[in-house]
């Protein structure tokens, strides 16, 4: 029974490390709530998953046999990213209840990928140690005070990494790709929408506003499957309609 209730206490935490809850996240903070902290931890993410593709092709200690998978173990992408979303988060807010909050999920993903059998506790340790490195080299150029007043342009600094982590990789995952993606849209729509990040919309707003980046994302998938696409291009979409829905939304609110 109590191991019964670690691999369920462990498959929840899990949960919070992986891409189809973090998107949403960073989307729906970005919409509802400090849109400059849900900017930086957009970029962070995503520059994050770049990142952590680069370092397994570096280290390429390979997954564990029992997973029948293949690809790199170290450091863990899960991990690091946790590490990285939920740490700015503990960083960005003072209120004690967020950063408790945000240490269990830190603490809980951890644990789960090393319970689950995931990864081993060098892989968790190297995650860490990256993650907040990144988090370490970020706040200190937020510290310059043209990125502080005009922070899309970090943005711009980021694809250029990246693109430069791209090109030394032999192979990209599908998630790495579209992380770049969603950063060069996310980046240029940003620099086009500025000021939305210092618009204030509604939760109902907000919800609309996920609800309709969703509905044509799926639209832009089922189009790029009929004329078959090769390329991500629904994600770079997606990466503009994050500012440009935070603009529009705004716009309407303000005529009501």
């Amino acid at each position: 029974m109590n191991m019964q209730y670690l691999d369920i206490t462990s498959k929840f935490f899990l949960v919070f490390g992986q891409e189809f809850i973090l998107i949403p996240l960073i989307i729906i903070g970005f919409l509802a709530l400090n849109k400059k902290t849900y900017g930086h931890a957009i970029f962070l993410l995503l520059i994050t998953m770049i990142f952590n593709t680069f370092l397994k092709s570096i280290f390429q200690i390979p997954l564990a046999e029992h997973l029948n998978k293949t690809g790199y173990a170290f450091p863990s992408g899960h991990m690091q990213s946790a590490i990285v979303f939920y740490g700015w988060l503990w960083f960005a807010h003072k209120n004690a209840l967020v950063r408790s909050i945000t240490s269990i999920i830190i603490l809980g993903v951890g644990c789960a990928l090393i319970q689950q059998k995931y990864h081993n506790l060098y892989d968790i340790l190297g995650a860490v140690l990256f993650g907040i490195l990144t988090l370490f080299i970020y706040a200190m150029v937020l510290q310059i005070k043209l990125f502080r007043n005009k922070p899309f342009l970090l943005g711009y600094i980021l694809i250029a990494f990246s693109v430069g982590l791209l090109f030394s990789m032999d192979s990209l995952p599908n998630h790495t790709f579209m992380a770049f993606m969603v950063l060069t849209g996310f980046t240029l729509s940003w620099t086009v929408f500025p000021d939305s990040t210092e618009m204030t919309l509604s939760f109902f707003k907000s919800m609309i506003g996920f609800v309709c980046i969703v509905g044509i994302y799926f639209l832009l998938l089922q189009l790029k499957n009929y004329i078959n696409l090769e390329y991500d291009i629904q994600w770079l979409i997606i990466g503009v309609l994050i500012p440009l829905t935070a603009r529009v939304l705004k716009g309407k609110q303000g005529n009501e």
